[in-house]
């Protein structure tokens, strides 16, 4: 079940297709799970820059469009997040942070606090070529404005996914029904 977008978004997910954005990270991370071999810490990065952080066109309107979902979607997301104080690991969004590849990788976190804009979190998936170094378990500050996706578990079906979604794009309604139960993702992204 393989479709063209599939392979659009691999180039994506590892760095080629967004615009880099700005940042502040630190790669005091706290221990990974066993599951995961902890690598060593690397130096922080670079503070961010003042300006605010553009998403650039990635080339694909589907996705431009699913990103454009997913951040409009934000107040819900929010929302949701607030009922279950302390359960930030059933929440997380999509950022891109800066490749060795160029452009960005886009990971997996989890927020650990928000104050308004500011978001501060823990990475949740396992960076593949990170410049600073960063690795799953560590901690990274960012902007609300480099959010390109969001998910939570919802009856044990992911809701959000927007970007996931964007790869069944040119799939026929039975292939779409078989992907979405295969990843676990909720027909709707939104209630």
């Amino acid at each position: 079940m393989r479709c063209f977008r599939q392979g659009l978004l691999a180039g994506v997910f590892l760095g080629f297709g967004l615009a880099a954005l700005p940042l502040a990270a630190s790669a005091q991370g706290e221990p990974a799970p066993a599951e995961a071999p902890a690598a060593p810490a690397a130096p922080e990065a670079p503070a961010a820059p003042e300006s605010a952080p553009v998403i650039a066109s990635t080339g694909d309107p589907v996705l431009d469009k699913a990103i454009a979902d997913a951040r409009a979607s934000l107040p819900h997301f929010w929302e949701h997040a607030s009922k279950f104080p302390g359960q930030e690991h059933w929440h997380i969004v999509k950022i891109g942070l800066p490749s060795t590849e160029g452009g960005n990788e886009n990971v997996w976190i989890y927020t650990t606090e928000k104050l308004g804009d500011d978001l501060k979190g823990v990475i949740v998936t396992q960076p593949e070529s990170l410049v600073s170094g960063l690795r799953k378990g560590g901690k990274v500050e960012f902007k609300e404005a480099d959010i390109i996706d969001w998910s939570y578990d919802e009856d044990g079906l992911r809701r959000g996914e927007f970007t996931k979604r964007a790869e069944f794009a040119d799939l026929t309604p039975a292939e779409i029904a078989e992907a979405l139960d295969y990843e676990a993702i909720h027909p709707t992204p939104v209630p």
